[in-house]
């Protein structure tokens, strides 16, 4: 709030709120007076806040997998990233003893860790257990985002006002942070002996939650009655994703595109606007947005 002006808030990010935190922590702690301490205490205090200083420098903290609606201290996380306490505690009595706390105490908070020898660290530590315990963050459950995962979907498109289409997809997506890319192999039946082929090159934006919009391109082959052409399709669309259990999701994609004949363009119908709703099926473990 001193940096800022103001408190966090429930979209602050992560973490910017966990650095600012553990800076001003190590400042507020070096402004106390311990004049009354004696020399070893003061050796392990200066040292442990430079340990600190290094840590918050780093930038490298743990995230809270496990408790989706609330924030929690983690000691070690799931991919061996260890809080602020675990690290002073790892640097001066070793990675075991930070583990055995873990095993225990993963997301508990100081005063919550009933163990003796983590007493007796505290005493020689030079920090008070209510310092030790300033120094202690509380993390926002993060979500693991998939590299990669399968799409597989099924619908109907429609040209104009025209029938509707069965229409299939099968693909890959990828996701970096807030952006995907996508590409889908899309076959729709247009009638009898009447076939579309196309692959989808498709990149977006993450809006809300698992939602996201985006635009992408289409080249496709078409054959009718042993007739044929090609397409460029141009389309936007909107993905609207709810989680299916650990595996991955279920959603909708509805697209609009235009079909611009490359070959063979009075064979085409005569509309070309493409409006299309796929129920999808996204196969990938770990979610795809982070809830700060």
């Amino acid at each position: 709030m001193l940096q800022f002006g103001a408190k966090p808030e429930i979209n602050s990010d992560e973490f910017t709120r966990v650095q600012t935190h553990l800076k001003y922590v190590e400042e507020l702690l070096r402004s106390q007076d311990v004049s009354q301490q004696d020399e070893q205490k003061k050796f392990m205090r200066i040292r442990l806040l430079d340990l600190l200083h290094d840590y918050w420098k780093k930038g490298q903290f743990p995230i809270n997998t496990k408790y989706k609606d609330k924030r929690k201290p983690c000691f070690i996380d799931d991919q061996g990233t260890i809080c602020a306490v675990g690290y002073l505690i790892e640097q001066t009595a070793g990675r075991n003893f930070a583990e055995k706390i873990n095993n225990l105490f993963q997301y508990s908070t100081i005063s919550e860790m009933k163990l003796p020898e983590l007493s007796a660290w505290i005493t020689e530590s030079g920090l008070t257990a209510e310092e030790i315990a300033t120094i202690q963050p509380t993390y926002s459950y993060q979500y693991v985002q998939p590299e990669r995962a399968v799409i597989v979907g099924g619908g109907m498109a429609a040209r104009g006002l025209g029938a509707g289409y069965p229409s299939f997809v099968i693909g890959i997506d990828k996701y970096k942070n807030s952006f995907q890319s996508t590409y889908l192999l899309r076959y729709e039946s247009l009638g009898p002996q009447d076939n579309l082929l196309g692959l989808r090159f498709g990149y977006g934006m993450r809006a809300i939650r698992n939602h996201s919009i985006g635009a992408g391109i289409t080249p496709s082959f078409f054959l009718d009655n042993n007739k044929s052409g090609f397409n460029i399709k141009p389309d936007l669309a909107i993905t609207l994703l709810s989680e299916a259990g650990s595996k991955g999701h279920i959603g909708l994609m509805l697209s609009y595109g235009y079909d611009i004949v490359v070959s063979n363009k009075d064979f085409f119908p005569v509309s070309r606007h493409d409006l299309a709703l796929h129920l999808l099926f996204r196969l990938g473990k770990g979610r795809i947005y982070r809830d700060y």
